[in-house]
């Protein structure tokens, strides 16, 4: 440790009695006789919330008195007969001054915690569109040349299962300060989350990074909330049934099984090569067995739960923005989606104590699911998290449904989605004016014998187009047609039938997997609209 820095940063605090606290605290390392404990979480680079009460948690010694000092403050507590304890550090402002922590055991034994910021912190969470890492990205050329950022630290959380809640994060689990170099290793969209909301806020931007690939979105609830759905109490309750039979003696079957397979794909492989044919593919999911859950780990219930999200309960944050949702597409499982989603939002305010968390999600991209471009399935998944916008309160959605790769389920544009994600932050969760978050949504519609009028909420802005009308249907006789769609005025759409026998019963938009191509309808600001199904009322 470098004493003769840390003087040289101490000299500017507030408090001079912390000061020479935390100096004598430097002075007597060497002697110090007993270890303050804390998660992983509370170390070196670490970025407080500014703004509202921070708790400060770890253990110690049984029944021994505890100090934490930091920016001028000095909070003291005992420990329980178990040795746990908690303070909270009083509302701070934004600091761009790396600064110390002190925690004293008994006004002698401390932990020294350095380079701490105070700032704006989010969760990232959710599954591998969350998870792909900014080198897989399109602008990882780009940010390499630029990303020397030290107000933007990154709490990264290596990916394992837990059968029980975690007091602490994996090992490994550390943050860092982003570089050009660094952020490659970031989450492409909670990299351009962070260096967008730094910029417009001016303040450090921490982000503890918790996803992990093909994830259900059960994956990521507590237990105890199980029971708030008839659905995920049994689903939950048949995979903890499927646990309890799961020992060493059945990991070792599952895995000699997987090697056997793993064996003969080899060998086709090796014939395929001396014959001249094209290698096959093995499935993605056919993985190694784990021996913590007898499913794979990301249909496994909980277990990430327990293992990324329960060791942070109560570090203060800002909000969170997810990034799920192809898992629960699934067509027994998108009956279930709206409910679940709630539940698990419900369930992260519950835990911090924060009923009006912001949650801020990503729409699905543009994508042909399975290879069938025209099929619904990710359209109805869309139109799914667009009514969750009525259910769930404080939060947000990003419409991505302009971008994606047909046959690709990992779009590599991930700093359109972060900067959309940003949008709706600097306008919702900070009460930034002008800002446009939002791309046109249908409010309602109007039929007539030959067409149908459309209006739309537009956020203060106006509807314009790109390219030639498209994207349009209108349903007659109990099918689906093309239809001839014509902006009318700032607010109004009209759709012409082409077909002149029998009567408009619907109108839609957008309503396939790989619908990219299509989209046509915009604000001014270039931000899509919302893709939507309406019904006429037929009686």
């Amino acid at each position: 440790m470098n004493v003769s820095i840390i003087i040289f940063q101490l000299k500017e605090s507030e408090s001079m009695r912390v000061i020479v606290k935390i100096f004598s605290i430097l002075l007597s390392l060497v002697s110090v006789y007993a270890e303050v404990k804390m998660p992983k979480i509370f170390s070196d680079g670490m970025v407080l919330q500014r703004d509202i009460p921070v708790k400060i948690w770890g253990e110690a010694e049984p029944n021994s008195g505890i100090e934490v000092c930091f920016n001028g403050q000095a909070l003291t507590t005992k420990t329980s007969a178990s040795g746990k304890w908690s303070v909270f550090l009083e509302p701070m402002g934004a600091s761009k001054k790396p600064e110390i922590m002190a925690v004293l055991e008994n006004g002698k034994n401390a932990k020294i915690i350095k380079d701490v910021l105070v700032g704006e912190v989010w969760i990232a969470s959710g599954q591998s569109n969350m998870e792909l890492p900014l080198s897989m990205c399109d602008s990882s050329a780009a940010v390499r040349e630029r990303a020397d950022y030290p107000m933007i630290r990154y709490f990264y959380q290596p990916q394992v299962i837990s059968r029980t809640p975690q007091k602490d994060s994996p090992k490994g689990s550390h943050w860092f300060a982003c570089t050009g170099r660094s952020a490659q290793h970031m989450s492409g969209v909670a990299f351009h989350f962070a260096e967008a909301l730094m910029k417009d806020l001016d303040v450090p931007v921490g982000i503890l990074y918790s996803a992990s690939g093909a994830t259900e979105m059960a994956a990521w609830l507590p237990l105890e909330y199980a029971s708030k759905s008839s659905y995920l109490e049994k689903y939950i309750s048949d995979f903890l049934k499927e646990v309890a039979g799961y020992d060493a003696k059945a990991y070792q079957k599952a895995l000699a099984e997987y090697n056997q397979r793993t064996a003969e794909f080899e060998k086709k492989c090796e014939a395929a090569k001396r014959e001249n044919r094209k290698a096959p593919i093995r499935q993605w999911d056919d993985l190694p067995p784990n021996e913590v859950s007898p499913r794979l780990h990301f249909k496994s219930p909980t277990f990430h739960y327990n293992t990324t999200i329960s060791p942070i309960v109560g570090y203060g944050i800002r909000g969170v923005i997810w990034y799920q949702g192809e898992a629960d597409s699934r067509d027994n499982k998108r009956g279930e989606f709206a409910r679940t989603f709630k539940i698990l939002v419900d369930s992260w305010r519950g835990l911090w104590n924060m009923p009006e968390m912001p949650f801020l999600y990503v729409q699905l991209a543009s994508f042909a699911f399975e290879g069938d471009a025209d099929g619904d399935k990710w359209a109805q998944t869309r139109w799914i998290q667009s009514q969750c916008l009525k259910e769930i309160s404080h939060s947000g959605m990003a419409n991505i449904i302009d971008t994606g790769l047909k046959d690709n389920i990992h779009p590599t544009d991930k700093e359109t989605v972060g900067l959309r994600l940003e949008k709706i932050a600097l306008k919702d969760v900070y009460g930034k004016k002008g800002i446009s978050a939002y791309g046109p949504a249908f409010n309602k519609a109007k039929y007539f014998d030959d067409k149908v009028e459309l209006l739309f909420y537009t956020f203060g802005g106006k509807l314009t187009t790109k390219g030639e009308p498209r994207g349009f249907e209108l349903k007659i006789n109990g099918k689906w047609e093309k239809g001839i769609p014509e902006v009318k005025g700032a607010r109004k759409v009209v759709v012409r039938r082409i077909s002149n026998d029998g009567k408009i019963e619907g109108v839609r938009y957008l309503w396939k997997n790989w619908a990219s191509p299509d989209v046509w309808l915009y604000n001014d600001d270039s931000l899509p609209a919302l893709s939507f199904i309406n019904e006429r009322a037929l009686h």
